[in-house]
């Protein structure tokens, strides 16, 4: 049967979970792609369905191609064909870096290897009819896209960047290959013909953004204005799935502190955390992820709305007495307590989920109360600043774990996944104590913590 009467490919790749967007599912890719790292070239498609997008899992080419008829099927026509219910939404393929001798090496080539090629792009404005979007997979793990505009000015460049015959480089081609044609000359060209992005920064690329005309000084900038929604997870039907997903990504770096959003569409039961930033807990907010209207409020995925935010935890203050040091690490610091209590104010019904670093996940949902007034007006005094705050919830004649209870009482404090600072799962109360389960019993010591029952009323392990 000619493959002219199809409408749906024959070939059904295994797919992804579901992403809100394209450039989630394409980031997902890449990110398997990343851990193989054997020199060849992976590639696949976006797909849509009912507003989720879904990549094919990376399929291995060459060490310098990649056939996508391998992926899907190729028509008569020339056009692939999705998989039965779903659309084409965008092309993606990873680049290997080109063998150079050491004095070939520069900032050019190394350009070179992270940014499409001119037979990338050229079949991204051939075929947008097919696939409108275009990823690239870079050596330094960054993500472009490029989405062909069919402007006048990428109808102008078409020939230059098409070849004449199969095996004979067109014009723009042969000048990018002698080095006539510098990559970010050509950078320079597409950003004005279409629509070309940073979906992932990585070591070349600092930022996420849409590149123009400036792409070299707003990429050299620190962080500036955000132009571009956040990126997220995969959809879940239960927050807990969604931001347990995320957990188990911040416990490989413990030592960092990350922080998110979690959303909730308001027609259905799918939530989403935007990806882990790296940042400063005392300075996230939507600003430092979400991109503003012209009113200057910032603006969430349609149809999304804000239900919690989550954090990681901070490296211990090294002044704090050695038994106040390992469960400060593994909770709230008194700023980051603050930040959560200003977010849940602006933010009502929003829950935070405390991503331990020992690997435990808490819950901490706050309602107005008197205990919580009073939290936070303790938590700002004394001309607000953390030493002073230090000093008020961390007096050395004073326990931690009175300070946990203290947070505690002040909301709903919850254990969700154990580690063996919260040995047990379920609500904190009165009677909590760290590295203890149920009926008093403490955890078993790890190897190379001494003292770690000492300060919780328990005999040390030594």
């Amino acid at each position: 049967m000619s493959n002219r009467s199809q409408t749906a490919s024959v070939l059904i790749p295994p797919l992804s979970p579901a992403f809100i967007s394209a450039d989630d599912a394409a980031v997902y890719a890449h990110e398997l792609i990343t851990t193989i790292k054997n020199g060849v070239v992976y590639g696949g498609f976006i797909l849509a369905r009912q507003n989720r997008y879904y990549a094919t899992l990376p399929k291995a080419g060459s060490a310098l191609s990649f056939d996508p008829a391998n992926v899907l099927t190729l028509s008569d026509d020339g056009l692939f064909l999705p998989i039965e219910g779903y659309t084409i939404e965008a092309m993606y393929h990873s680049n290997t870096s080109l063998y150079r001798v050491p004095w070939q090496v520069h900032e050019e080539s190394q350009l070179q290897d992270n940014f499409f090629s001119i037979q990338d792009l050229n079949l991204a404005i051939r075929y947008r009819h097919n696939y409108p979007r275009f990823y690239l997979s870079c050596p330094d793990k960054c993500v472009l896209s490029y989405i062909a505009s069919g402007s006048a000015l990428e109808q102008a460049l078409l020939p230059l960047l098409s070849r004449t015959r199969p095996q004979y480089p067109g014009t723009f081609e042969r000048a990018y290959d002698v080095g006539s044609l510098m990559p970010s000359h050509l950078i320079g060209l597409i950003c004005l013909a279409g629509t070309l992005s940073i979906v992932l920064p990585g070591a070349r690329w600092a930022r996420r953004t849409r590149l123009g005309a400036n792409w070299k000084i707003d990429q050299q900038n620190g962080r500036t204005s955000v132009d571009m929604p956040p990126l997220c997870e995969s959809v879940f039907s239960d927050v807990l799935d969604a931001v347990k997903a995320v957990q188990r990504h911040l416990r490989l770096r413990k030592h960092v502190q990350f922080a998110g959003y979690v959303l909730k569409h308001a027609d259905t039961q799918d939530y989403v955390c935007t990806r882990p930033l790296e940042t400063p807990y005392f300075e996230f907010d939507r600003d430092v992820l979400f991109p503003k209207d012209s009113s200057g409020v910032p603006v969430l995925p349609e149809g999304y709305s804000i239900v919690g935010v989550y954090l990681s935890g901070e490296e211990p203050d090294v002044l704090l007495h050695e038994s106040t040091n390992e469960l400060f690490g593994d909770f709230f610091s008194p700023r980051a307590l603050l930040t959560s209590l200003l977010l849940v104010r602006a933010t009502p019904g929003c829950e935070v989920f405390f991503c331990a670093r020992e690997g435990g996940l808490l819950r901490y949902q706050v309602e107005a109360s008197e205990a919580e007034a009073q939290l936070l007006a303790r938590l700002n005094r004394v001309h607000n600043t953390l030493a002073d705050i230090e000093a008020n919830l961390f007096p050395y004649d004073s326990s931690t774990v009175a300070y946990v209870h203290c947070v505690a009482q002040a909301g709903k404090l919850d254990v969700i996944i154990a580690d063996e600072v919260w040995a047990q799962v379920g609500r904190v109360g009165p009677d909590w104590a760290p590295f203890v389960v149920s009926g008093g019993q403490a955890v078993a010591n790890t190897p190379g913590k001494k003292k770690r029952f000492a300060y919780a009323g328990l005999p040390s392990s030594e």
